[in-house]
C-alpha cells in the first residue's frame, strides 16, 4: 500500500479535465457565480469520500488512527 502511494505521490491527484467536468456538472453550467458552487460541491465530494473511505476502514476493524493513516496514503485521483 505504502509502495502503491509512493508510486502515486506525483500524479498530482485528480486529472484538471476531470476536476472541470466534475465542477461544471455540480455547477449545472459555466456562470462564475455557479462554478464557484459548483468547485465547492466537488471540494465536499472528495472530503466525503475521505470520511466515507475512514468509516469503511473502521467498519473492516482497523482503528480510527489506522484507518486515517491508510486513508492519508490513498491518493485523491479516484483510483
Amino acid at each position: 500500500m505504502r509502495g502503491r502511494a509512493a508510486a502515486l505521490h506525483g500524479s498530482g491527484g485528480v486529472p484538471p479535465i476531470i476536476q472541470d467536468a466534475l465542477t461544471i456538472l455540480a455547477a449545472g453550467g459555466v456562470e462564475p457565480a455557479n462554478v464557484r458552487r459548483g468547485h465547492e460541491s466537488f471540494r465536499e465530494l472528495l472530503y466525503l469520500m475521505n470520511e466515507n473511505r475512514i468509516k469503511r476502514l473502521e467498519t473492516a476493524g482497523f482503528t480510527p488512527e489506522e484507518a486515517r493513516a491508510i486513508s492519508d496514503l490513498h491518493t485523491a485521483n479516484f483510483m
